[in-house]
């Protein structure tokens, strides 16, 4: 089939290299980019990313502390009763205040004489926000327990975990499972965002620790930094062009390593944005050709279509043409 097409372009050099592998001789390959690089931060709403955050604070503690809207779910109630025991509280006392929810401390804003400065506690800092695409996997549990316990011990100091289930209907039970295993707050998306909520959202995390390359790419596209595993060799190929930390393969995943690729992430923030702003501009140009392409194969076989549109039209009758075509716009 592939021989019977007149043009195609891939987004890697392995993805070139693999249609030669399998005979694919007749059209040109041009290796080009992935097209969600044409996009750009500034094409996306800050303010719809920052509301959906808030968005799912507000029902944080809905998710994780009310057996009510569990609707029977059994797991709830018992994960309900173990935060409860935790908190040394009934599971119907067991709400801490949302400043609070990583330690399950009093809230410290309905008593002055637990602020040496006497400051409100809505003068602390917002927690750094850690984005978790994870995804699921055949005969492998071990990698739920390790990113569980990281996330755990990250929310321990001072980070927010937000859920992601990117490919949605195939990642929310794998998401909800981490969910259940960490013993810390979390926060996880139960609802299929739009494409225009996933890039607001991406935007406004600190970090993403990411399993899926579109997750990877889009959060890149946003300038923000990741972490990724390296599921297979597309997304250790993209980490490396892009110079950012792979935590390693699923099956070799460690607590102790993968906290630390994730804190240095943060910490070398600046610089891994500095190279993606480096990198983009190059895929930008790479994502149009694409378009550029594939526009000029079509006018080659349908040159009439080139001039079909007012605009082309204004543009081929020099400035009378120009003139007419501004009055009918």
């Amino acid at each position: 089939i592939s021989n019977q097409i007149d043009l195609i372009t891939v987004r890697n050099q392995a993805s070139k290299d693999e249609l030669i592998k399998i005979g694919v001789t007749k059209p040109p390959i041009v290796v080009t980019a992935d097209p969600v690089f044409a996009v750009t931060p500034a094409q996306f709403d800050k303010e719809l990313g920052q509301s959906l955050i808030a968005t799912l604070r507000a029902g944080k503690n809905d998710h994780q502390t009310a057996p009510e809207t569990a609707e029977g779910n059994e797991t709830s109630d018992a994960i309900d009763s173990a935060a409860a025991t935790a908190l040394g509280s009934s599971p119907a006392e067991a709400t801490p205040d949302s400043t609070n929810l990583e330690t399950g401390a009093p809230d410290q804003a309905s008593d002055p004489a637990m602020h040496p400065d006497n400051k409100n506690a809505s003068d602390a800092p917002p927690p750094l926000l850690l984005g978790l695409v994870i995804q699921e996997l055949e005969d492998n549990e071990q990698y739920k327990q390790v990113i569980a316990a990281v996330a755990d011990r990250l929310v321990q100091e001072g980070w927010e975990v937000i859920l992601i289930p990117f490919n949605f209907y195939a990642d929310l039970q794998v998401s909800r499972e981490v969910s259940w295993i960490m013993q810390e707050k979390c926060i996880l998306i139960e609802e299929k965002l739009s494409l225009e909520e996933v890039f607001s959202l991406l935007g406004q995390l600190d970090l993403l620790l990411g399993m899926r390359l579109p997750a990877l790419a889009m959060a890149s596209v946003m300038r923000t930094p990741s972490v990724g595993v390296s599921l297979d060799h597309r997304i250790a190929k993209f980490l490396e062009m892009t110079e950012q930390p792979s935590a390693g393969v699923p099956e070799n995943l460690d607590a102790e390593y993968l906290h630390h690729v994730i804190t240095s992430a943060y910490e070398g923030r600046k610089e891994i944005t500095s190279h993606l702003d480096q990198v983009l501009v190059q895929l930008r140009q790479q994502a149009w050709e694409s378009a550029g392409l594939s526009l000029s194969y079509f006018y080659s076989c349908c040159p009439h279509k080139r001039y079909d549109t007012p605009r082309t039209a204004g543009r081929s009758q020099g400035k009378s043409g120009r003139i007419a075509h501004r009055k009918s716009t």
